[in-house]
């Protein structure tokens, strides 16, 4: 599998025995995929395998996924996503949709939504803040607050199993995910 586990906003190296003791370096591989990238993933995901998809969002990277043959569980925070997830996935038992945000630890936070731009929403005030300042987000506004669920990825594993490969793509999320 992965042979390091990355930050997805920052593409920094992450210290996977300190930050998430229960899995093992190259169980996770964190970082956005593309479908025209999923001949990538080949060597990492067969059919059956359990991924998960954590910031699922509309489901984009659940499908390339499920084109593999792999199991999906596809982990969202946000309303609509959850309501276009659970729609388009409605008929795939491979597929299971889990409505919450994944934090440090299990509980409830409070979600900055962008209606305009629901890719940028997030769970993490300061990493709002950050990029609100960068010329690429001037017209961005986080103009809705949610409360959500929190899981961990120890309760996901606990719950599902230990997968074959990780998409987390949380915002600015991603460090407090993977303590």
């Amino acid at each position: 599998l992965a042979t390091a586990v990355l930050d997805s906003f920052t593409r920094t190296p992450v210290d996977t025995e300190r930050s998430l003791p229960n899995m093992r370096e190259g169980d996770l591989l964190v970082g956005a995929f593309t479908n025209g990238q999923i001949g990538h993933h080949r060597p990492f995901v067969g059919a059956g395998d359990l991924c998960f998809d954590v910031g699922a969002h509309v489901g984009d990277r659940t499908r390339a996924l499920r084109r593999l043959g792999a199991r999906v569980i596809a982990v969202e925070p946000q309303p609509a996503c959850l309501e276009w997830l659970t729609f388009s996935y409605r008929k795939d038992g491979a597929v299971t949709i889990v409505a919450a945000g994944v934090g440090e630890a299990e509980g409830r936070a409070t979600l900055l939504v962008s209606q305009r731009t629901p890719t940028v929403s997030s769970l993490s005030p300061t990493w709002v803040d950050s990029i609100r300042r960068a010329p690429r987000f001037a017209g961005v506004t986080w103009d809705e607050r949610v409360e959500v669920p929190l899981t961990t990825l120890d309760a996901l594993i606990g719950r599902f199993g230990r997968p074959v490969l990780c998409k987390l793509d949380v915002e600015g999320s991603e460090l407090a995910a993977l303590r």
